[in-house]
């Protein structure tokens, strides 16, 4: 017998590892495989398929790729059904894995369905909700107001935490992990995870750091570890005459001040470390149309949702220019109420996470829906 867990992203394949060292540590000791990243790889999945070959974002990336992605869902559906897993776990990836879900099932697929970081139904789409309840047989998401809901919704959802609650716990970046001294105080800037939307927002925040260098701070820039090679060695060359910092970017934010980044799993991480963020987003003009005409929540930031009130500014497209986001971080610096009202509402915010322990939480429940 076996578990798969597929993912497309490294936030997703950051989540798997966690899931896959915990089966491992609960004493799952047949195979784990499916499409992973070098996270979840590391912690003992057997990757039959690179999540690089998914990696998107947004609707205009995703059209074009269609024919691709339509290969790949058809060659993993027939791995699953000629190896028939007890378990299948999905991680985040909506636009690929509900396809998935739904081959399986077409074809016959006889085992268990577990959607870890399901498709976030409360901001748009809610009409899937009917769908996952017929493909899933169980919801692990992040966030609290997630699982309720799910839960009104009919879903079988079951909730802990977030394991950054754990990963965050008196963090503290390991002494001198920069590869440069600086007397200047750090603002990190990080561009994504994502070629589309690193190639979007690169140049604006590399025309902010300058703006960021005259104010007398030092900008270093994020280069994920997850990226693709040449998307690294693409940002390397763009940032020749930049400080940049190619480890976690949690450490980096560690290290600063204060945070430019595109929208994502940083901003709960900037959360976690009580750091103030200033969130720019440029996608392309579709994406955008259909964000505008379809979202359902004020915000895109997870903190600026979980709270229902802007924590953290949010400049999209035109707006996600050098000169309005060094204004926000201009505010923050120069205005010590506003500042103090900032942390009031990040500390407010974090005592709405959870409980410590959930990917332990998540491995114990895929292993009783498997029936162990």
């Amino acid at each position: 017998m076996s578990i798969f867990i597929s993912c497309g992203e490294p936030s997703g394949d950051h989540y798997a590892a966690i899931l896959v060292r915990e089966l491992v540590k609960a004493g799952y000791h047949d195979e784990i495989w499916g499409m992973a990243g070098s996270e979840a790889e590391k912690e003992g999945c057997f990757a039959v398929k690179s999540m690089n070959e998914l990696c998107l974002m947004g609707f205009s990336e995703v059209i074009p790729a269609i024919p691709r992605l339509v290969r790949l869902k058809d060659s993993i559906s027939r791995m699953i059904i000629e190896r028939q897993p007890e378990t299948v776990v999905v991680v985040d990836s909506p636009d690929f894995h509900i396809p998935l879900l739904r081959s399986l099932k077409k074809k016959g697929f006889g085992g268990r369905i577990v959607y870890l970081v399901p498709p976030a139904v409360w901001v748009w789409r809610e009409s899937r909700t009917k769908l996952l309840s017929r493909l899933c047989d169980l919801c692990l998401p992040l966030f609290g107001f997630e699982h309720d809901f799910l839960l009104k919704k009919g879903l079988p959802s079951m909730w802990k935490g977030h394991p950054v609650l754990e990963e965050m716990k008196n963090y503290y970046a390991p002494a001198d992990i920069l590869p440069f001294e600086t007397d200047r105080g750090i603002i990190s800037i990080l561009p994504g995870s994502r070629r589309s939307e690193i190639n979007r927002m690169l140049p604006n925040f590399i025309s902010s750091a300058d703006l960021i260098e005259q104010m007398g701070f030092c900008p270093v820039f994020s280069i994920a570890p997850g990226l693709p090679e040449d998307v690294k060695e693409d940002m390397r060359s763009r940032l020749t005459s930049k400080k940049y910092f190619e480890g976690s970017g949690k450490d980096l934010m560690a290290c600063s001040k204060a945070v430019l980044a595109s929208s994502g799993t940083v901003s709960v991480e900037a959360m976690m470390l009580d750091r103030f963020m200033v969130v720019g987003y440029r996608g392309s003009w579709l994406s955008y149309l259909l964000y505008r005409l379809f979202i359902n929540v004020p915000f895109f930031s997870l903190p600026n949702i979980m709270s229902g009130t802007q924590i953290y500014p949010e400049l999209l497209q035109d707006h996600a220019n050098a000169e309005e986001m060094t204004g926000c971080l201009k505010r923050y610096f120069n205005d010590k109420v506003y500042q103090k009202k900032i942390h009031s509402l990040l500390c407010e915010t974090r005592n709405g996470m959870g409980n410590e322990g959930a990917g332990a939480f998540w491995a114990r429940k895929i292993l009783e829906t498997s029936g162990q």
